[in-house]
């Protein structure tokens, strides 16, 4: 648990700080306390509005079995998810703020880590692009879906390629993120204690 709080201690220390490198230790507990906190503030706003919205389709399935009509799986789902996107897109804003926050204060520490592999700081404009991506992406995926109860069924496979769009440049920093640094000095300084 110290070595938790004195990444966090470090990470938030030098949010300023663009210079010099990060171990593996020093960013990956920073950076997925950071990350769990988006996950439990985001789901703390949107489950709410998920649930309803499941709930308000299971009554609308029952009652239509209780009047010994057929129930279309398809449809049901489809008219869950245009309820739950009519309903997320007003605290979208919110959501996509507390992303651009995390990522803010992820920048220096992101750059750190990939000056450790030897790695220009730039690379971090691959989750910029991802997070700008799925900002306009979501955006589109979700007006699409607000607007029409069966656009899930019409445009799935533009949804889903959006959806994957912005996985393509944290992959590629992922996987520099999580291997070793540089055991020697290297452009930007000597390996971190």
């Amino acid at each position: 648990m110290a070595n938790i709080t004195a990444s966090i201690r470090h990470g938030l220390s030098n949010l300023t700080n663009f210079t010099g490198r990060d171990r593996p230790g020093q960013y990956w507990p920073y950076a997925i306390a950071l990350f769990v906190v988006q996950m439990i503030v985001g789901l703390a706003f949107t489950l709410p509005l998920i649930i309803n919205s499941m709930k308000a389709g299971f009554d609308a399935a029952r009652t239509a079995a209780a009047q010994g009509g057929q129930i279309d799986q398809a449809q049901l789902q489809a008219q869950m998810m245009h309820e739950t996107m009519a309903a997320t897109r007003g605290i979208m804003p919110l959501t996509i703020g507390l992303g651009v926050v995390i990522l803010l204060l992820l920048a220096a520490a992101t750059v750190r880590r990939l000056h450790d592999r030897d790695w220009s700081g730039w690379w971090i404009l691959l989750a910029v692009g991802g997070k700008a991506t799925s900002i306009v992406t979501g955006y589109w995926m979700m007006g699409i879906m607000a607007a029409d109860p069966n656009a899930i069924m019409n445009h799935m496979g533009a949804i889903q390629a959006a959806a994957w769009l912005p996985w393509v440049g944290y992959i590629i920093l992922l996987i520099q993120l999580v291997q070793s640094g540089e055991p020697t000095d290297n452009r930007f300084g000597p390996p971190p204690v």
